[in-house]
């Protein structure tokens, strides 16, 4: 009789992935489940060509593209569903990725109109959905045939939680369609529109469907950094509560009312998405009234935050899809921060009151110098009955001490072209290397003290 020893995983497997392959075709991660033990695996692949959102009609054909893989996959992966093996397969603005339905623009929600314009005038190419729909005509099946070519011509792909399998994924591209690798220039992705100091901007745009206004209300604080998001999500921690409990409970400005972090590109801000029956111009003076109520908390509550905080980014995850999302996500990013809950949470440990108000007055009080400002008004095309009267019984009911005082109308945005091609762009995040990072420096040098 011979004794074997059977182990699920190394004994001392690495907590994060690895880089196990490089090259001008593909960056491949691996990591090792040493949590959940179990017989599954998670599988990530974004393949990567620009000439997939080049133009409205390489984007309408990338998405008709994916739509016909899929139902061609769907008799072929029947099987394995049933055994338990799942797939998705999405378009993005680089390419297409495993792991969109199209939907009625127009009847979609008014806040989630909002939220598509922030995205649409903050980011450095974007189609419009008019765009989108004027170039439809042009999707015919001998465009679609000279897309997928183009496509496959050239790639590059970047893995998650794949051994073996990427060298066939990778073998059959180049067997199967003499696919090329991209040129390191034709992989750096897309940059944030840098708004100005000191300036608010506002972009509005009518609903046809729906009888109610919304909002986003976005002030931008820059690049992301251990420092930056650490104090960002701290005083969205702090503001959370308090801004549904003044703008949803006592005011009663809508059943939508929501506060957070808003990170895109490397670019970070704090948001506000409202929905309500009042018009949008009244519902961005709510917002800014808000923002402006500070309180000055004990330092009991203080830390009361702080360590609400950290459990909340110590958790860990649960499945082992929750845990491969948060990595994939770093990956996506091209950050390759896949500590960054510990080494982010050593240096939240060490903020105090007085740094959380200076970065508060920094960004976004009244005259602050940093402060960058873009709301998105959505409105019915027609008013509703009475709504203009509910409006100016609201206002009437204001008082004057919680009025905003005097300050700058805000720009109005007519042409979203004409603003983007005038501001800066943010630069790209270099991938996270902790020994140059002050911030994770400087919180460990505090934590010996």
């Amino acid at each position: 009789m011979t004794l074997v020893q059977i182990s699920l995983c190394p004994l001392q497997a690495p907590s994060i992935p690895e880089c196990i392959k490089d090259d001008p075709m593909c960056k491949v991660w691996f990591k090792q489940d040493d949590t959940f033990l179990l017989p599954k695996a998670c599988l990530n692949f974004e393949f990567i060509n620009p000439v997939a959102y080049a133009d409205p009609l390489k984007c309408n054909l990338a998405y008709m593209f994916v739509q016909l893989y899929r139902d061609a996959l769907t008799e072929y992966a029947y099987s394995a569903e049933l055994a338990g093996v799942s797939y998705t397969l999405h378009n993005t603005t680089y390419g297409f990725y495993y792991t969109r339905a199209l939907e009625n623009f127009k009847a979609e929600q008014p806040y989630q109109h909002a939220v598509y314009y922030t995205t649409l005038l903050l980011s450095e190419v974007g189609w419009t959905k008019e765009e989108l729909v004027g170039s439809l005509d042009e999707v015919t099946i001998e465009n679609l045939q000279s897309f997928m070519k183009q496509l496959f011509s050239h790639m590059y792909m970047e893995c998650l939680q794949a051994l073996d399998t990427v060298g066939l994924v990778v073998g059959s591209l180049q067997d199967n369609t003499k696919t090329r690798p991209l040129l390191a220039s034709q992989r750096v992705k897309h940059r944030e529109v840098q708004l100005p100091q000191g300036v608010a901007h506002k972009y509005e745009r009518e609903n046809s469907v729906h009888s109610t206004s919304a909002i986003e209300t976005y002030y931008q604080c820059g690049l992301q950094s251990t420092r930056d998001n650490m104090l960002l999500e701290l005083l969205c921690q702090i503001l959370n509560e308090p801004c549904f409990n003044q703008l949803r409970t006592q005011e009663q400005l809508g059943y939508i009312v929501f506060s957070g972090v808003r990170r895109a590109n490397s670019v970070q801000g704090l948001r506000f998405i409202l929905q309500s029956d009042r018009q949008p111009a009244y519902l961005d003076e709510r917002v800014e009234v808000f923002v402006q109520k500070m309180e000055d908390l004990s330092e009991e509550e203080f830390q009361k935050h702080i360590t609400a905080l950290v459990v909340r980014r110590l958790d860990k995850p649960k499945k082992l899809t929750s845990e491969t999302a948060r990595h994939w996500g770093e990956i996506l990013a091209q950050q390759y921060n896949f500590d960054r809950d510990n080494i982010e949470v050593e240096f939240l440990k060490t903020i105090t009151k007085e740094e959380l108000l200076n970065f508060y007055k920094e960004h976004f009080s009244w005259g602050a110098p940093k402060r960058r400002k873009l709301t998105i008004h959505v409105k019915p095309a027609e008013a509703a009955p009475g709504t203009e009267e509910q409006g100016a019984e609201a206002a009437q009911q204001t008082t004057e001490t919680n009025s905003p005082p005097d300050i700058p109308v805000p720009q109005e945005i007519t042409d979203v072209t004409a603003f983007k091609s005038n501001l800066p762009l943010h630069p790209h995040l270099p991938p996270y290397q902790p020994h140059k990072d002050p911030d994770f420096v400087l919180s460990q040098g505090k934590a010996k003290l």
